[in-house]
C-alpha cells in the first residue's frame, strides 16, 4: 500500500511513487469527457499526461479511461511510468541509494 499527501491527488500519487524511489516530474496533464450521454453512469473520463523522470531524459506520456476521473489519472500517471522503463527509473534509484 503506498500513500502520499499533496495538493491533488495526481500530486499525492507523485509523492507516493516518491516513497518507493520512483521520481518523476509532471509537466502537463488534461483531461476529457468521453462517450457521454444523458446517463451520467456512461460517461468515460480520459486523462492525459505528459511527465519526465526525475533523473532527465525525454517525456513520456501516459493515458488512464476509467468512470472516475481520479482513477483515469492515476492510471495516466502509471501508464506514463511503464513507459520510462526500468533504464530510465533505475539511474533514479541508484542516486537514492
Amino acid at each position: 500500500l503506498l500513500t502520499g499527501m499533496g495538493n491533488g491527488p495526481i500530486d499525492a500519487a507523485v509523492h507516493a511513487l516518491q516513497g518507493v524511489g520512483i521520481k518523476v516530474q509532471v509537466r502537463s496533464y488534461e483531461e476529457r469527457s468521453t462517450r457521454a450521454s444523458t446517463d451520467a453512469g456512461d460517461a468515460q473520463a480520459c486523462a492525459f499526461l505528459e511527465l519526465v523522470s526525475a533523473a532527465g531524459g525525454p517525456e513520456r506520456f501516459g493515458v488512464g479511461m476509467d468512470t472516475n476521473i481520479v482513477t483515469a489519472s492515476v492510471k495516466a500517471l502509471l501508464s506514463g511510468v511503464n513507459r520510462l522503463g526500468l533504464s530510465e527509473l533505475a539511474v533514479v534509484e541508484s542516486e537514492a541509494a
